[in-house]
């Protein structure tokens, strides 16, 4: 059994959420239900609950503007898992669920080409379509002049050197991308959460993520708070039971 501790999160109206989750590998069943993350979520202790719902200058969201569920995605610009999800599985997932959940992405950086590449995006007119080109030529980007190929997809896209250069000097940004990463003290990437529920690496889309995104979708429209379900029980208790 594993620990992922997640100390505190204080983004976006100061409030303060401690959370634990109990991890257990992965590989159950014969198989992997998660990509880019050493343990599964198997429970969850919100003291307060995460606030989801506004986006904040270190954060941007893709998906209707009316969708009343939000999954936070924390993700790495250098991470081929999170590359997996943003090319592949997030444009069937706004399909699948259009009009009831966006997708909130929250860069979390591990090195110095996911700084450049989170401050460059934040700063951009489309930060949805920059993050994307940056993830189609993630395999350019393993140069010796990172920067270098960074400036060249953003220039390509529409960034004029000036607007690329005034987002690479932007302290404050940068802070508070280093800020998210000490708190979470991440070790992998990608980190999804929705209400209580937090998913450490990508569920496989289709025979885990979408159903489970379907029953919190039906928990809340049965009239309950989605902040005070984890839906990661419930699929546990099933698979436990086909077994």
């Amino acid at each position: 059994m594993l620990l992922f501790k997640i100390r505190k999160i204080n983004e976006m109206i100061g409030m303060k959420v401690q959370l634990r989750v109990i991890g257990f590998l992965i590989g159950i069943l014969g198989g992997s239900f998660f990509k880019g993350a050493v343990v599964l979520a198997a429970d969850a202790h919100p003291t307060n609950r995460i606030p989801l719902l506004r986006a904040a200058d270190n954060e941007y969201a893709i998906g209707s503007p009316q969708a009343d569920v939000a999954l936070v995605e924390y993700g790495s610009l250098t991470c081929h898992v999170c590359s997996e999800f943003y090319r592949n599985v997030l444009p069937q997932l706004l399909k699948d669920f259009k009009g009831r959940i966006k997708v909130i992405v929250r860069p979390l950086p591990f090195n110095a080409l996911d700084v450049n590449a989170a401050l460059i995006i934040l700063h951009s007119k489309d930060p949805h379509k920059l993050a994307l080109a940056f993830y189609q030529e993630q395999e350019k980007l393993s140069t010796n002049d990172q920067l270098g190929a960074l400036k060249k997809i953003a220039l390509e896209q529409g960034m004029s050197i000036k607007e690329i250069d005034d987002s690479l000097n932007d302290e404050a940004l940068k802070n508070s991308l280093f800020a998210r990463w000490k708190i979470l003290n991440a070790t992998s990437a990608p980190l999804f959460v929705i209400g209580k529920t937090i998913f450490p690496g990508l569920p496989n889309y289709e025979s885990y993520f979408k159903p489970a995104l379907a029953k919190i979708i039906a928990y809340k429209d049965a009239g309950h708070s989605i902040n005070d379900f984890n839906v990661l029980q419930v699929m546990n208790h099933e698979t436990q039971k086909a077994s």
